[in-house]
């Protein structure tokens, strides 16, 4: 249609609408957030991007490498707040566990569950999944355990009771045993 009416979700071909993440590297895209702090987060199993708008047609964002060293795993990526209210993404790494991103950079929140994070199966069907109850501050992770492939334990974060430490965030964490009925959410 030369007139351009009705075209609204059309690709324009005469720009290149693709950005390269380091192809395979680190694995496939396992989260993506909405604008925090002013830009888009994509992460991967073990890397993390901030994408930045340019301005440009040809190319509307560019992606920043912000670490190659941790990422997230599927259905982890959670947008929710610190203890200081300020806008924070929380995601489960594969090799640490709980990690946050905020206007303070990047952070391990796992010290106080260490133990069980050692425990999670990383490579489950489902190994994780996360939501942010906002009027309650709270993060709830339901995670796979030994040789479960889908959630069989759960991992709740008060996020105003946590406090940065020189080992990262600590407090806040309350955990519920394995194969209690509330910890055995498929989805959330």
């Amino acid at each position: 249609d030369p007139t351009g009416v009705g075209n609204d979700e059309r690709l324009d071909l005469s720009t290149d609408p693709y950005l390269d993440l380091d192809g395979f590297e680190g694995g496939e895209i396992t989260g993506m957030s909405r604008a925090v702090n002013g830009y888009i987060y994509l992460c991967k199993r073990s890397h993390i991007y901030r994408l930045i708008r340019t301005g440009q047609r040809n190319a509307a964002y560019d992606a920043v490498p912000i670490t190659k060293a941790r990422g997230a795993l599927p259905g982890s990526l959670v947008e929710a707040i610190n203890q200081a209210g300020q806008p924070s993404l929380y995601f489960l790494d594969q090799s640490v566990g709980p990690t946050r991103l905020s206007a303070n950079g990047l952070q391990w929140c796992g010290r106080d569950i260490q133990t069980l994070w050692q425990s999670v199966n990383i490579n489950a069907a489902v190994p994780c999944h996360g939501v942010y109850y906002n009027n309650k501050r709270q993060l709830h992770y339901w995670v796979a355990t030994g040789d479960s492939e889908y959630p069989n334990a759960k991992i709740i974060l008060h996020v105003n009771e946590m406090r940065d430490t020189e080992e990262g965030g600590r407090r806040g964490w309350v955990t519920v045993a394995e194969d209690n009925r509330i910890a055995t959410a498929h989805c959330s």
